[in-house]
């Protein structure tokens, strides 16, 4: 009797797993995912992210899964937290600088795909877009040509604090270069200008949505917004400011996870951002330059650009210039 019971109970367990093991053959396999950490402005409806999706959703039989940080300032910090991302887009030549270079994966194989640039000396930060910074303006009662000019400028300013705003911290970065990094000419000329800045504001958008509202004549902005301003508002002119002294720039740059899972699916990733179609989903969307030899330069008007010779001593005195920024406008 025993026997007959184990038997049964043998034979019912095995039918139960062999159906369970055919059921999951049967069973699709679920695709796999790759984690992009990026700032909210990039994913967001209005930026380039959705269409970077869908495009690479298309070839890749995987999904694509956005973890945003506020914006790029924070992109460290919330990699920290975070775990398994496998790639993270919107380091600029700044915050490169303090990334644990262990942490990524060499690309320098991807750089034969890239214009020649100043940036291109790290094997781990890839760009993917860049622009001039200077100042926006609609009058030509309000064009400036250099630093004495913005000290007595007549109209109100807006820029991004840089604690804040890497955008924001370019243009101190900016400032530190002019002023040979002497910290009394850098204080002074703060103080000079406090009286004719808009507000004390953390963000870009924040900043130059001022002026586009008439509140700011003159804001701090890409030389690739004017891109934007010819798309949208083509009854409109906006113009760049060029600076005798040279400007800054931002590179934007891409990381691939030394820990990740999905390696060939992130390169996959890389090699779409580096695409031409990936580079006129950036300029259209995004509003930045590309940075692809397989793509034709659609600004064809030259700015002096800074040579960021003073980075790393501007990176290594970065607390307390942004000590001495909280005290000239406090």
């Amino acid at each position: 009797m025993k026997s007959k019971i184990w038997l049964f109970f043998f034979t019912s367990s095995f039918l139960f797993l062999t159906g369970l093991f055919y059921i999951s053959l049967r069973r699709p396999l679920a695709p796999a995912t790759l984690k992009v950490l990026t700032y909210s402005s990039f994913a967001g409806a209005y930026g380039p992210g959705p269409l970077l999706k869908e495009e690479f959703e298309k070839k890749c039989s995987c999904r694509l899964q956005w973890f945003l940080s506020e914006d790029s300032t924070s992109l460290l910090q919330r990699f920290t937290i975070l775990r398994n991302i496998d790639v993270v887009l919107g380091w600029d030549q700044i915050t490169k600088l303090s990334l644990n270079k262990e942490n990524w994966k060499d690309l320098s194989f991807l750089k034969k795909y890239l214009l020649e640039n100043p940036f291109l000396n790290s094997p781990f930060f890839i760009p993917f877009d860049w622009s001039p910074i200077g100042f926006i303006y609609k009058d030509d009662k309000y064009k400036i040509s250099s630093f004495s000019e913005l000290k007595d400028f007549s109209g109100w300013i807006s820029f991004p604090e840089p604690r804040t705003s890497n955008l924001g911290l370019q243009f101190y970065y900016w400032i530190y270069e002019w002023s040979q990094g002497d910290l009394e000419k850098i204080s002074l000329f703060l103080k000079q200008i406090q009286n004719k800045i808009y507000g004390s504001v953390p963000s870009w958008s924040l900043s130059y949505g001022f002026f586009r509202k008439g509140q700011t004549q003159l804001s701090l902005s890409y030389l690739s917004s004017l891109l934007y301003h010819q798309k949208e508002e083509p009854g409109q002119d906006y113009f760049f400011a060029e600076f005798k002294e040279g400007h800054p720039y931002q590179v934007e740059f891409f990381s691939i996870s030394e820990s990740t899972k999905n390696k060939d699916l992130a390169l996959q990733f890389a090699r779409l951002l580096l695409s031409e179609k990936g580079q006129k989903i950036l300029l259209n969307r995004h509003y930045m330059f590309p940075v692809s030899k397989s793509f034709e330069k659609k600004d064809k008007r030259e700015v002096s650009l800074l040579d960021y010779n003073r980075l790393e001593e501007f990176i290594d005195k970065k607390q307390d210039l942004l000590n001495l920024w909280d005290q000239s406008f406090n």
